[in-house]
């Protein structure tokens, strides 16, 4: 089964998720997705509220399989990034 990591910058909001979760991908995989927090607003408050946010747009976008979903959040800081969320998750594919 592949292990898919979505990664998304930017401002939260419902089209940006729709856009980047619509995955055609063939055989059976799993989706986690990983929001990169900008610098400066990259604390623990930041990244809960980032994923209550995607959360919520998740649970728009794929109804009840956004459950099934792990949000996690990044930053740019050294050891904190994508890979190291990627790494940590088991990710077989990134999806930048």
């Amino acid at each position: 089964m592949q292990r898919i990591l979505v990664v998304l910058r930017g401002p939260i909001d419902i089209g940006a998720v729709r856009r980047r979760c619509a995955l055609d991908v063939t055989g059976p995989y799993e989706m986690a997705v990983c929001h990169v927090l900008p610098a400066g607003h990259d604390g623990i408050r930041d990244g809960l509220h980032a994923q209550k946010e995607i959360t919520a747009a998740l649970r728009v976008v794929l109804g009840g399989r956004a459950e099934n979903v792990a949000v996690l959040v990044a930053s740019e800081r050294q050891g904190e990034g994508v890979d190291e969320c990627a790494k940590e998750w088991g990710a077989t594919l990134v999806y930048p």
